[in-house]
């Protein structure tokens, strides 16, 4: 191994017998574990020390029996690839004093279930646990802001997430093929780009916040081929493009925030979405005055007589 201004780097099979051995010797003058300074070694654990700032690109790539990491509190950033294809990967700890984890950082670690990011973390990034298979749970700060690219993208198990109230964007595909249910995007999301839900096979409900820019591309949708889609809860400002809704075949219920006008319903016979097949269309807090719907909708159920207080509160 090499110690070049307190950067590790080039950990051998030798090496690793001294970290064993005598840990304060190995780690001895190390503030930065370099790129790539661990990748492909056999080690099932590693405890990192406090004086540790920073962890660089691939630093501990495809580690394969890797199962449990300690990260000290002096750690602030974790960089790209970091821990690429641990398999085994489980047991991962962090310290809120951490402040940036890198693209792709955690990319197809299939043992990970339950990740509670820290406090200061404002960015999940690109890929950071894209194909994640078994991982069921995750606790994000109020501050995060930004759901990166493919960040969820495969994650088969992770059927809950509640997304923060300070967050501004959600990339392509964060969510793609992922074990979603609902999805409660709050107002504060300005951006939500293609693919973010597409494919997500156990989602019955999406509530799209008001005024978000929906970013789309040719072909594209963000909402797409989820055929167990049943609820669209919008606002009268949320606009959609044609393949949003394709193979979603199943949406009967819409609810709207604010006043349902013709140009929404215009918008919406654009899409792929069926306003036949509508079994409700909810105004929240608006009766039937004011409000315009199209000749193909249902006639809107009577909201005291059909007991829906509960549904649309």
């Amino acid at each position: 191994m090499k110690k070049v201004n307190g950067i590790l780097t080039g950990v051998t099979n030798e090496d690793l017998k001294l970290l064993r051995e005598n840990p304060q010797k190995f780690w001895e003058g190390v503030t930065e574990i370099g790129e790539m300074a661990f990748e492909f070694r056999n080690i099932d654990k590693i405890d990192i020390p406090e004086g540790i700032t920073q962890i660089g690109n691939e630093a501990f790539g495809y580690c394969r029996n890797l199962t449990t990491v300690n990260f000290p509190k002096s750690l602030k950033t974790i960089g790209n690839w970091a821990f690429v294809q641990c398999e085994r990967l489980i047991n991962v700890k962090f310290q809120d004093e951490l402040i940036k984890i890198g693209s792709c950082a955690f990319l197809d670690c299939n043992k990970l279930t339950k990740i509670k990011l820290p406090n200061n973390i404002t960015e999940i990034p690109y890929g950071c646990f894209e194909r994640c298979y078994n991982l069921k749970e995750v606790v994000v700060p109020d501050r995060l802001e930004k759901i990166g690219d493919y960040a969820f993208d495969r994650t088969h198990k992770l059927k809950n997430f509640t997304f923060p109230k300070n967050l501004k964007k959600i990339g392509s595909y964060a969510f793609c093929d992922s074990a979603l249910a609902e999805a409660e995007i709050p107002n504060s999301v300005q951006e939500i780009h293609p693919g973010a839900f597409v494919a997500c096979d156990n989602l019955t409900k999406v509530k799209i916040p008001d005024g978000c820019k929906i970013l789309n591309y040719d072909e594209g949708r963000y909402l797409g081929a989820n055929p167990n889609l049943k609820t669209l809860e919008i606002s009268t400002n949320s606009r959609f493009f044609k393949g949003e809704f394709f193979n979603c075949p199943n949406i009967n219920t819409l609810i709207v925030h604010g006043r349902v006008t013709q140009d929404l319903v215009d918008n919406l016979s654009k899409t792929e979405l069926d306003l036949t097949r509508l079994k409700y269309c909810y105004p929240i807090n608006m009766g039937r005055d004011g409000c315009l719907y199209s000749a193909t909708m249902l006639e809107i159920p009577d909201q005291k007589a059909d007991k829906t207080d509960d549904l649309i509160k």
